[in-house]
């Protein structure tokens, strides 16, 4: 009978662990095609089969959507993916604590139980701080700009392949010969090298 009943809460609690798992990965999958949706969508490629879907299901949705709505979504989707924003960086970061925190909830006390030295549980943890580093690294240095002063030595740092990069090109908006693999940001109006 003791047993019965304690074969009963095993199945039980499995059932309640694979419902958390079902929940937090059909949430994962959410996420993921959402925003794989939003990056084909406002990439810049106009033609694309994936867009003019899109556009029709957005003609078919218009008339039973509100105004407001379609205003609102419309200047939250424009301040996501044509302005500097940093909603991105407080995503990742987000997304990085819920990773964590789930696994110091619920991998890192059974491994301890399992007997796993704490040395080998703090790998992740370490490997985390490096990668913040280098995160944090990346948003707050400068990529550089092609100015005026500056664009005779940058045209020499990568050569030009007369395929893809051909010289004397220059920039409409900058008015400055382009060096090779440079760039014109939409986001902060500069050319940047090395794109």
């Amino acid at each position: 009978m003791k047993s019965e009943r304690s074969l009963s809460l095993c199945v039980t609690s499995n059932r309640r662990g694979d419902m958390d798992f079902l929940t937090l990965f059909a949430i994962y999958v959410a996420v993921v095609l959402t925003c794989i949706v939003l990056i084909c969508k406002y990439s810049g490629q106009q033609q694309t089969p994936f867009n003019k879907l899109f556009n029709f299901a957005l003609k078919v949705a218009a008339p039973f959507t509100p105004k407001w709505l379609q205003r609102f979504s419309q200047w939250i989707l424009h301040r996501l993916f044509h302005q500097r924003s940093n909603i991105f960086i407080y995503l990742h970061i987000l997304l990085e604590l819920a990773v964590y925190a789930e696994f110091t909830y619920e991998v890192f006390g059974f491994c301890r139980e399992m007997g796993t030295t704490l040395t080998s549980l703090s790998v992740p943890y370490v490997l985390l701080a490096i990668k913040t580093i280098f995160f944090y690294l990346c948003i707050k240095r400068d990529p550089g700009t092609v100015t005026k002063k500056k664009v005779a030595a940058q045209l020499h740092i990568y050569p030009y392949d007369n395929r893809l990069f051909h010289p004397e090109v220059s920039c409409p908006t900058c008015q400055l010969i382009k060096p090779a693999r440079s760039k014109h940001c939409r986001v902060c109006n500069r050319c940047v090298p090395a794109l």
